[in-house]
């Protein structure tokens, strides 16, 4: 079953075993989404002094935080199979190696696949930490999902798991879940580019404005970004002042072209495909306006990135979203209400929260991180 990669001695004692599929840079064309991003720019920011302790095992296209010991570990290229079969292959991994590792703790993340490893630290009697990147609502599982979450739930309260959330309303919104108090919550925001980055980026942006006003949506082009309610509202829009950017890449893109493609705003929509993170940052300053129009998200980096860069922004409501100073939350999913929070955004003099931002880095996140290691090592 396991390879001479899985299986090669890893130096040293390790504290804390990180099960995570994907781990990406911000460069990466791997599309991960923002739990990879969370994964890599987290343990690259931890201490040097904290880095040995951790080995983290992800998958064979993920990258390698600087410092962090890491096991590559091949995927089951299934949809239903692909997450299924990566836990299953590390947490074998981890109960073969467990003696040599002497691990004090696993960390899993991605929430939907934390009852196996819950259960085999049981097994071998360490701690088990969980970081959901969303929000338990059992609801937004498919119906056959529902038991196993809420049966994760139950095991996570009886191993007396220490649960990661990304956010102050995440904390309040999972505490009500607690029917005990076995479960630990701690909060380990998301970060995302500092201020000094944001800043030198706008000094160095293009000279020349664009002729029309921009939207843009950065991210994954998957069902539940919504993106093709976003073109629509697009297209019903109809201002010819205004373009449409999508950034980014994923299973829907085909789909989306031919949509715009046959429409009559088609020649205002422009897709740019997978870029750098660097180009990202360069569009994101010569737009006006960011649309997020997912039927759910958690914390999501994409919108974080987007105010950072001071655009009036259009998201999705949920508990977290609501603490962002002087954005525009969206009631539903619907392009008519997509279109009209655009015109509601466009008519804002409302400037984004710098103190807001000064406080989201990735720095703050990986010392709160620290935090929670340390009550287990």
């Amino acid at each position: 079953m396991f390879n001479k990669a899985l299986c090669h001695a890893v130096r040293g004692k390790k504290e804390i075993v990180v099960i995570s599929p994907h781990c990406n840079s911000p460069d990466s064309s791997v599309l991960a989404g923002g739990i990879g991003t969370h994964v890599y720019e987290i343990y690259s920011s931890l201490p040097e002094s904290l880095k040995p302790a951790i080995l983290l095992l992800t998958c064979k296209s993920s990258d390698r935080p600087p410092g962090i010991d890491t096991v590559y570990i091949p995927l089951v290229n299934l949809p239903f199979f692909y997450l299924i079969s990566f836990h299953i292959t590390a947490l074998g991994y981890l109960l073969i190696r467990n003696r040599g590792l002497k691990a004090g703790a696993v960390h899993v993340h991605y929430m939907e696949m934390a009852l196996l490893p819950a259960l085999l630290t049981l097994l071998l009697g360490i701690n088990i930490v969980v970081t959901f990147h969303g929000y338990l609502d059992y609801n937004k599982y498919p119906v056959f999902m529902r038991p196993v979450m809420r049966l994760t739930w139950k095991v996570l309260e009886y191993c007396r798991a220490g649960v990661v959330v990304l956010s102050g309303d995440s904390y309040t919104y999972h505490k009500k879940l607690c029917s005990t108090e076995n479960v630990r919550l701690d909060v380990v925001g998301n970060g995302f580019i500092g201020r000094q980055v944001v800043e030198k980026i706008r000094e160095t942006k293009r000279d020349h404005k664009q002729d029309s006003r921009v939207i843009i949506f950065t991210g994954r082009l998957s069902p539940e970004k919504n993106v093709k309610e976003l073109i629509n509202a697009f297209i019903k829009l109809e201002d010819p002042e205004y373009e449409l950017w999508i950034v980014g890449d994923g299973p829907e893109r085909a789909r989306l072209e031919s949509q715009a493609g046959g429409s009559e705003g088609g020649g205002k929509i422009k897709f740019w495909g997978w870029q750098p993170r660097s180009e990202v940052y360069r569009l994101l300053s010569e737009a006006d306006i960011y649309v997020l129009p997912s039927i759910f998200e958690g914390v999501p980096i994409a919108l974080l990135e987007a105010y950072s860069f001071g655009l009036k922004c259009v998201c999705v409501r949920n508990p977290f979203t609501e603490t962002i100073p002087n954005i525009t939350l969206l009631a539903s999913a619907g392009w008519q209400e997509i279109k009209s929070k655009i015109v509601t955004a466009a008519e804002s003099e409302a400037e984004p929260d710098m103190d807001f931002v000064s406080q989201m880095s990735w720095g703050n996140a990986a010392k709160c991180l620290e935090k929670v290691y340390q009550k287990i090592m």
